[in-house]
């Protein structure tokens, strides 16, 4: 790129305090580097055997929203009680008669979307931190109440792991979080 007009460096003639061009760089490459983090390992599709894993944040009155259907319906599709709740991780079925596969992901995807949103237009990732997992500590608990790291935050960091088969001596990687405006 020698010679090229994008690698020389022009003057800037503007009136701006020392410390605002830093910082202004600084919060466009946190934007990026938020942005990129966004990457999401979980599967919101329906499989062809119109089955769904259930994932952080849902449960049966989610799905019965996005399917236009009431959450009986999937509780007799499913085999489950009435107060019996869904796991993370739970293949369960789905019912598509009102609404398509694709309008269900959709709905699924931009639920996910506002969360993740929500929660990053309050906090940024400062870091990341090992936690060696010991006898007795639950992963659920380390990651909400220990760290407080949203649980979907927490898979993207471990997207490998299985949390139903952690065992001691497993090594997570944690997000570190700060309040955004205090990092």
């Amino acid at each position: 790129m020698a010679g090229s007009a994008a690698a020389v460096a022009q003057p800037v003639d503007v009136d701006v305090e020392p410390g605002t061009l830093v910082s202004d760089l600084a919060s466009s490459m946190l934007g990026t580097i938020q942005t990129a983090l966004l990457s999401d390992p979980s599967d919101y599709s329906v499989a062809d055997d119109k089955t769904i894993v259930v994932q952080p944040l849902e449960t049966l009155g989610h799905f019965g929203d996005w399917l236009e259907i009431k959450t009986q319906r999937l509780r007799d599709l499913n085999g489950l009680a009435f107060r019996e709740q869904v796991a993370i991780g739970q293949r369960i079925r789905v019912d598509l008669g009102t609404v398509d596969a694709k309008a269900f992901e959709e709905r699924r995807i931009a639920y996910h979307r506002s969360q993740q949103d929500s929660f990053f237009r309050q906090n940024i990732i400062s870091g990341v931190t090992e936690h060696t997992i010991q006898r007795g500590e639950s992963i659920w608990i380390i990651a909400l109440r220990q760290y407080k790291v949203p649980f979907w935050l927490f898979r993207q960091y471990n997207p490998t792991l299985d949390m139903h088969k952690v065992q001691p001596g497993t090594t997570v990687q944690i997000p570190v979080l700060a309040p955004v405006g205090n990092s």
